[in-house]
Parts: C-alpha cells; structure tokens; sequence
C-alpha cells in the first residue's frame, strides 16, 4: 500500500515552473524539494486531468520532433510528468477533485480511493477549510509549509512536567486515529488524557465520520462503554473501537497524516524524561505502514470500521 496524492492540474503546472526558478528563496526551496520528495516517490498519483492528455503530453518528452515544436510550458509539464510515470502510474481524478471542491461529504466516503494529501491550485483559506472538513492534508500552491511539517520531530518533557499538548496543533488535520498502548485504559486519569489528546487531534469543523481505535492490553475496572458514551457525547461524529491484545508492546498514535511514538506511553505526567517522536506521515510512511500493518493484521481487527486498519 502506497500513500495517495490527489492534484489538480493548476497546483501541478505552478509545482513545476517554481521548481525550474534558479532564483528560489531557502524557504521556498525547502517548501519544495518537500513535494518534489512527496510528488515524485513511491506514491500513488491522482490528477485531475483527462487520462488522453495525460498520454499525449508523455509523447511529448518521448518524440524528439514533437518535443521541439512545443512551446516551454508543455515541454516542463512533459518532463516532469515523465518522473510520475518512471515510478508510478499516473490516474485520472477529475470526479474526485469535484467532491472535494464542492465539499460532497456523501460522494467522499464512497470514494473506493480516498487520498493520503490533496494539493490544488485553490486559496490558502479553501485548503484550510477543506482539511478541517475532511480531516485530510490539504495544501495550496500559494501557501509555504511549516518545517515542522517536513521533518521528523523530538518533543523532551522533563520528569515532573506536564504535557503540554498545545504544542501539537501544528500537526496537520486527520479523520482517522489508532492509539497503540498496553496500558492507556489503566487509570481514570489516562483515560481521561485520550479526552485532552482528542481536544487536539479532532478537527473542529469535521462533516465527515472521525474513527478512533484505542487497542490495550490491561484494564483496571474501566467501563469501556462508559468511555465511548463520553467521548461521544462530547465529539458528535465520532466513531469509538476498543480491542485487548495480551501480546501488545508498543506506544503508538497513527492517524491518516502523522504518527506519534513514545516508548513510555501517554499520558499526561512523566516520572522521569520523556520523548515523544513526531513523524510526519509523507516522510516516513514506510515505516508506518509496516508497524501499523504488523498491529492490525490479527483477527482482533476483522470487525473495526476505522480505515487505517485496513490499510
């Protein structure tokens, strides 16, 4: 399973003559050796461009004669479109790019593909206000990514500190969230910290079903229906699973744009120093995708609804 992207034609063309710019900017080349990264990986790219044309402007960088006789926008689009094609197919998401500019949260969740990122040529302010609807990373091609975005991240937290989950919101929006702890449903008070960790990762704006699955090994007394009673009251489109798995080792939060790991697991004060590793999904999801493959594959899962677990 590779991760999806889904781009509109206009975020792709100005992609492309930015990139050829020999007068870039640090930010603005950091912003895009990023997508190129991204773009041009082991991903699935959807465009939203007509499959025929897609062909035909391949044939371009392929025919000598036809290649000089374009003018220098085809001949850029050619070149770049060819790296896609070295590594990857290249699909036609003209419907799909429609559901999500006419924001058609029926249309989206019978999507059989549903994307990973959706880059398009729209204001800062439309991606924004589509990634807090549909829980997906959306940017625009006028907007320049935050490092933090880019890079894998080590929050320390002193022994004796809180965590102070504000420093969080950086992370880009989701609809879709495993938390991977043998003990997160051991106390009141942890229980009580996937609430706060919720209060951040939930999209304020959401119009679509939020899935969370909570996998632990022990449980001390905890009504699990209790919990999940709650936790929805409070976080209307919610949609709650819980499985015991007595082999489970890890601490782990995966969502559909980020991963968390801590070796101590979480929650809301540390006895001694702590790290909480925050890994963006573009940079790291091969790795991702095998410890997240390598928790859901039991028959524990068969019957949980969230889609990250059946990745």
């Amino acid at each position: 399973m590779q991760p999806s992207i889904y781009m509109s034609e206009g975020f792709f063309v100005s992609f492309c003559k930015m990139f050829s710019k020999s007068d870039i900017l640090p930010k603005d080349k950091k912003w895009l050796t990023f997508l190129d990264d991204l773009i041009f990986g082991a991903v699935d790219v959807y465009l939203n461009m007509p499959s025929e044309k897609i062909k035909r402007i391949l044939e371009v960088e392929l025919k000598r004669e036809q290649y000089l006789n374009s003018d220098e926008d085809t001949k850029l689009i050619a070149k770049h479109l060819a790296r896609i094609s070295n590594n990857n197919k290249i699909r036609d998401c003209r419907e799909a790019i429609e559901v999500f500019r006419s924001l058609e949260f029926e249309k989206y969740e019978k999507l059989q593909k549903k994307p990973d990122f959706i880059f398009l040529s729209e204001s800062t302010s439309y991606c924004e206000e589509l990634s807090e609807k549909f829980g997906i990373f959306c940017i625009s091609n006028d907007i320049h990514l935050d490092v933090q975005n880019t890079s894998h991240q080590l929050k320390a937290i002193s022994g004796g500190e809180a965590v102070d989950l504000n420093e969080f919101r950086y992370l880009p929006k989701s609809n879709s969230i495993v938390i991977e702890d043998p003990y997160i449903v051991s106390s009141i008070e942890r229980v009580n910290f996937i609430d706060s960790l919720l209060s951040i990762f939930y999209p304020n704006g959401i119009k679509i079903k939020f899935y969370l699955t909570i996998v632990y090994k022990s449980e001390n007394g905890i009504n699990k229906d209790i919990i999940k009673k709650n936790l929805k009251r409070k976080y209307s489109l919610l949609h709650v699973d819980f499985v015991q798995k007595s082999d489970l080792h890890d601490r782990n939060i995966y969502s559909n744009s980020f991963w968390i790991s801590c070796g101590n697991g979480f929650m809301k004060y540390y006895k001694n120093q702590t790290t909480w590793s925050v890994c963006p999904l573009a940079k790291y999801y091969s790795v991702y995708i095998e410890l997240l493959k390598g928790l859901t594959k039991s028959s524990h899962f068969k019957n949980i609804d969230n889609p990250l677990v059946k990745l």
